[in-house]
């Protein structure tokens, strides 16, 4: 979790496997987006997986969050495939 001025502006968290880090659960406040906070929490992820052995990192992302799509695009990612959710009804 990233703090400022004592408050939580975003937070995620990292899982390696091998040479292969995941991010999972980024998430930036609502009222402190586009202010830089999502972009270093990215760096500072995958700066720590890189320190521990991680060679390529993976994540998830909604194709219409075009914010954590520049982001991450930024940071390197690009696009490998795309999947869907589906529910059953009872």
């Amino acid at each position: 979790v990233m703090m400022d001025d004592g408050e939580p502006v975003a937070g995620g968290y990292t899982i390696r496997e091998g040479e292969i880090a995941g991010l999972y659960g980024l998430v930036t406040n609502k009222e402190k987006r586009n202010q830089g906070y999502g972009r270093l929490l990215t760096w500072i992820l995958l700066e720590r997986a890189r320190r521990v052995g991680a060679k390529t990192a993976n994540l998830q992302v909604e194709e219409l969050n075009e914010v954590a799509l520049h982001v991450y695009e930024s940071k390197g990612f690009r696009e490998v495939y795309r999947y869907s959710y589906r529910t059953l009804e009872s």
